[in-house]
């Protein structure tokens, strides 16, 4: 029983594989047909002509054109395809040409606004320049007053005695009762003395009041104790002091002094740079107001850190010979803006009225600005 449900079961399949078989050849025989029928479709439209004729007016002669099926369809795949093209084209020179002329827009006010921001900054810097200026002036021309001064405080009491004995000469009743009127005529000579001189007294007043906290947030004076120190390097062009086989531009002035010697803050600031490199050494930058900075370089030791806030006059370091030197001394810059070095001779000097440098380079600057 069972080897018959085996032969049926067998012959079942052939059948199915047999039919597959035929179904699988007609297939082919149809796909083969419709392949040949196609071919025979597109060489029979090859063959075909479209005729384009051009009769112009008044013209015996006729131009004509003859094209084939297969160049129709290619001509016309060819101007879709260029069609196509054209309008992504457009459209990305349209995206571009929007996204440039926004870029122009916003590059136009950045300019503007750096341009603005830029001449303020100019504005601000000669404002302060002038201002220094003019407080060095009234300064010199304030000491010149004081030591000239319309009636000295001596010259008063010698006034005022002049007067007593003339009176004396003059009533000879008052001779028995004159001692009361020494006091009288001294406090009198006081009184002139301060009248004449008021003006000067509140010159310096309004001067020291209006004035302070400039002094204090822009670098000036020395950044070393007086006479405990010597000016030896200005700045400028100079000969290499380690080399001395050629000329270096010199962006700094040079204080030489003892080992470890405290070296002060110059201005109100805030520490912007603590480092050490061949050239500096170890140097401490600090940022003022304005857009000041000021640089200590060759210090044996920096005292503060980065971010440190401190005042005019803080400790910053210990004088040292630590990077390029030739000799224990500080090196002491004066930078405006973008790192820009400039000379630090006047800001030193504004307030320096002691050493012999200082005094020589404010008599001339003086002497400048009358002639001006």
């Amino acid at each position: 029983m069972f080897l018959n449900i085996k032969v049926i079961l067998i012959k079942k399949i052939k059948n199915l594989l047999d039919k597959q078989m035929i179904w699988i050849y007609e297939m082919k025989t149809y796909i083969a047909q419709k392949k040949e029928n196609i071919l025979n479709y597109i060489q029979k439209k090859s063959v075909e002509r479209l005729t384009i004729m051009f009769i112009p007016h008044g013209n015996d002669k006729i131009y004509s054109f003859h094209l084939s099926f297969l160049m129709i369809i290619f001509l016309t795949f060819l101007f879709t395809f260029l069609l196509c093209i054209s309008l992504y084209g457009y459209y990305r020179y349209k995206e571009i040409s929007d996204k440039i002329a926004e870029l122009k827009k916003l590059y136009g006010k950045n300019y503007q606004n750096t341009f603005n921001i830029q001449t303020s900054l100019n504005d601000i810097q000669k404002e302060i320049k002038n201002q220094v200026h003019k407080n060095l002036k009234e300064f010199y021309n304030m000491e010149v007053k004081i030591k000239y001064l319309p009636i000295s405080y001596q010259h008063s009491i010698q006034k005022s005695d002049l007067m007593l004995n003339t009176e004396i000469r003059n009533n000879k009743e008052l001779k028995p009762n004159t001692k009361y009127l020494k006091a009288t005529y001294i406090s009198s000579a006081i009184k002139n003395h301060l009248i004449y001189n008021y003006e000067i007294i509140n010159l310096v007043k309004n001067l020291l009041i209006e004035k302070m906290n400039l002094l204090n947030e822009i670098p000036n004076g020395r950044p070393v104790q007086y006479f405990r120190f010597r000016d030896t390097s200005p700045y400028g062009l100079r000969l290499d002091p380690v080399t001395k086989n050629r000329f270096e531009f010199h962006a700094g002035m040079d204080m030489a002094g003892n080992y470890k010697e405290p070296i002060y803050n110059t201005a109100d600031g805030k520490v912007y740079k603590v480092f050490y490199d061949y050239g500096y050494g170890y140097a401490v930058i600090i940022k003022h107001q304005y857009g000041y900075y000021s640089l200590y370089g060759h210090l044996a030791k920096p005292l503060v850190k980065t971010n440190q806030i401190l005042k005019k006059g803080d400790l910053i370091g210990l004088m040292g010979s630590t990077g390029r030197v030739t000799g224990v001394h500080l090196h002491y810059e004066i930078l405006i803006n973008d790192m820009e070095r400039i000379n630090p001779l006047p800001f030193v000097c504004s307030s320096d009225i002691k050493t012999y440098k200082c005094k020589n380079y404010n008599k001339n600057f003086i002497n400048s600005e009358e002639e001006l």
